[in-house]
């Protein structure tokens, strides 16, 4: 009967004991409840918020195959071309031969025996040389000429009515001279002066061109008078002075 009354004091204060626990359970469940119905920040350092998945990898889209390439369509055969004979080769004709111009020769020296009083000789002291900064200052040294006067046995300059000629020919640098003056019209050198300009520039030469007065049928007036130039700016014009002879 001890043991019976012993056994049923154990059991009972183990229930009263496991009642206690579920109590104290209880009572804990309900201020926690409290608490975070007061304080909801509390929850979050009760329960963290769980960490963030990595978002979902897209799956590349799946790959279409390529079409299989279709056989070409039938080779259809060219008509074959018909070969045709290149054409005879041209023979050329042979060009003609080209004929040089004949080198130029200069006229003769007029001649002829002139009716007397109507002959004219070279003034004593000719040919003289001057300056072109005397006659042509514009011009500085870029000048070359020969000219003079047509004057009367007493040094009156000849009337030029019919009109008289002076001709001018020869050869210069290599070039040939042929010009024609009409006296009267150069009257810096005088009311019956004439003058042919040879170049541009003084040029050495010697006796190598000539003037010869003429009328106004080509007639001779006077011999031929040969002169000589020089390359220098002081003697680039040359006076030839026609005097009548008596």
């Amino acid at each position: 009967m001890a043991n019976r009354s012993s056994r049923r004091q154990k059991s009972s204060a183990f229930t009263c004991l496991l009642g206690l626990l579920f109590l104290i359970m209880a009572l804990c469940i309900v201020g926690l409840f409290v608490v975070l119905v007061s304080n909801p920040g509390v929850a979050s350092l009760i329960f963290p918020p769980l960490p963030t998945l990595p978002p979902t990898l897209a799956v590349p889209p799946t790959e279409t195959p390529a079409a299989e390439p279709t056989s070409p369509p039938t080779w259809t055969p060219v008509a074959t071309a018909t070969f045709i004979s290149p054409p005879p080769t041209a023979t050329p004709s042979p060009l003609p031969t080209a004929t040089l111009p004949p080198t130029a020769t200069l006229p003769p020296t007029i001649t002829a025996t002139p009716t007397p009083g109507t002959f004219f000789v070279l003034q004593t002291g000719n040919p003289a040389y001057q300056s072109s900064r005397v006659f042509h200052p514009e011009a500085e040294c870029n000048w070359l000429s020969v000219g003079g006067q047509v004057l009367e046995a007493d040094g009156a300059p000849v009337p030029t009515d019919p009109p008289l000629f002076v001709v001018v020919r020869g050869s210069l640098a290599g070039q040939p001279v042929d010009y024609l003056a009409m006296v009267g019209l150069a009257t810096h050198f005088g009311p019956a002066g004439y003058e042919v300009k040879l170049a541009d520039s003084p040029v050495a030469s010697s006796r190598a061109v000539y003037v010869q007065l003429v009328d106004v049928n080509g007639q001779p007036l006077s011999d031929p008078y040969y002169f000589g130039t020089y390359e220098d700016c002081q003697r680039n014009v040359v006076i030839m002075n026609f005097v009548r002879q008596r």
